[in-house]
Parts: C-alpha cells; structure tokens; sequence
C-alpha cells in the first residue's frame, strides 16, 4: 500500500530493495536511509528507495 504522500510501509520497502526488514532497520539507524515514523512504524518515502536503487 502506498499512501498519499507516496510513503510505504517498511516490508513493502525492503521488498523492493531487495532486502530484508531488519537491514531496512539497520540502514535507518545508521542513516543511509530516512523513515518517517507513524504510530512506532517505520516508512518510507518512495523517492528515497528510488535514489537507492539509482545508486545501486
């Protein structure tokens, strides 16, 4: 699901990364990627996992 502002949940995220939930978790922590934080969940910005996927 996306929503309005074109964020995504954090499993729909690592999907299309490529990548596992808890790397997502990691790579937030450590600042490689943003999250905005919505009732303790963790989103993504679609632009942000396509400057991701650009870099690749």
């Amino acid at each position: 699901m996306v929503t309005a502002d074109l964020r995504v949940h954090e499993s729909v995220a690592a999907e299309l990364l490529g990548r596992s939930p808890r790397t997502l978790e990691d790579w937030a922590r450590d600042e490689k990627i943003p999250t905005v934080r919505v009732n303790r969940r963790r989103t993504y910005r679609l632009a942000d996992i396509a400057a991701l996927l650009q870099e690749g």
